[in-house]
């Protein structure tokens, strides 16, 4: 995975969080190669990849001791802070003003390539139902938090485009058995 989202993460969870439970989650990473646990964010360059298990042991710990509804809370707390950081200013006009959801559809899959190594994404938009569908395949780097996460990172991304009421609901997820991962957003 490429650092840039996680580093937004990181830095979401230093300013979220009480120092004991940042000293917590450092602790638990030492002594491990891929985080410079002294460094803002971890360490995390933006522009870099990290193995899939250093991600995992970031939001394992992130997520440990939660329940299911604290961890569906988690996932879209970080993405709501992760795609507000990265779309500021400019690009929050940007967004808002030029990209749709029928936009962000055409392009899932070469946004998703920026930040994943693994993964085929698509969605379908139907705008009469104020719906979309985004599904997610063929992803080694697959985490339960994480891909709650990239779920909920299509509903930031749409409320930054200036749609109103939106809701991800998870419908399937390879962590439960199904083939695929996939979330319905719904939207006013």
């Amino acid at each position: 995975m490429k650092g840039a989202m996680l580093r937004e993460a990181l830095f979401w969870y230093d300013e979220r969080h009480e120092q004991d439970a940042r000293d917590r989650l450092r602790a638990a990473l030492a002594p491990d190669p891929a985080f410079d646990l002294s460094a803002p964010a971890l360490g995390v360059l933006a522009t870099e990849w990290y193995d899939a298990s250093a991600v995992h042991r970031v939001l394992d710990l992130m997520a440990d001791g939660k329940s299911a509804a604290e961890r569906d809370a988690l996932a879209r707390e970080i993405a709501d802070a992760t795609v507000e950081r990265v779309s500021h200013g400019v690009y929050r006009f940007l967004v808002r003003k030029l990209i749709s959801p029928h936009f962000y559809a055409r392009h899932i899959q070469t946004l998703w390539s920026q930040v994943h190594s693994t993964g085929r994404r698509e969605m379908v938009v139907e705008d009469a139902a104020k719906r979309a569908v985004s599904r997610t395949a063929d992803w080694d780097g697959h985490h339960p938090l994480l891909c709650r996460v990239a779920m909920e990172t299509v509903g930031a991304f749409f409320r930054v485009m200036g749609l109103e009421e939106v809701r991800v609901t998870p419908v399937a997820c390879v962590d439960r058995g199904d083939e695929t991962c996939v979330a319905e957003l719904t939207w006013r």
